[in-house]
């Protein structure tokens, strides 16, 4: 009788059990990620960690303040080291770093942009900054500008 035992059935010989089981092994899907840069899958890009960081090593000509996007950072030192937070490796980090010291007496102050990728260090050795204008200073510059303006 075909379908129970012998060599053509379901039992013993033939194909067996195992294959036809709903439990079997055989019978399970296999998954294959697909091959990268084949035309499928996530690209290499989407596979990296977020664990590089962007450095940014600045040394002043004096003990500095510091703001960084915006943001006072406590303390005053000559040479300050900025990380970012974890990031993609190459992705682009922005370091936007306003410091103020005193230098011959007088109060400087330097502002830049620093782009540093994720992954990379960059070191800036800071020489001069640009005098910062006393209050008063400011003041009669903007009264000279109104005079000026009204004539």
């Amino acid at each position: 009788m075909p379908g129970y035992g012998g060599y053509g059935g379901y039992g013993y010989g033939g194909l067996g059990s195992v294959y036809y089981s709903p439990w079997s092994a055989f019978n399970m899907p296999v998954i294959v990620p697909p091959l990268i840069g084949a035309g499928g899958g996530p690209s290499a890009a989407t596979l990296r960690p977020l664990n590089d960081i962007a450095q940014l090593t600045l040394d002043f000509p004096a003990t500095a303040a510091l703001k960084v996007n915006g943001f006072a950072i406590p303390g005053e030192r000559a040479t300050w080291v900025l990380n970012s937070t974890p990031r993609t490796t190459g992705e682009l980090v922005r370091f936007t770093v306003h410091a103020e010291w005193t230098a011959d007496g007088r109060r400087v102050e330097w502002e830049r942009t620093v782009p540093v990728s994720a992954g990379d260090r960059s070191h800036t050795t800071v020489s001069l900054g640009t005098p910062v204008k006393a209050e008063k200073d400011q003041k009669m510059e903007k009264m000279d500008k109104i005079e000026k303006a009204a004539e």
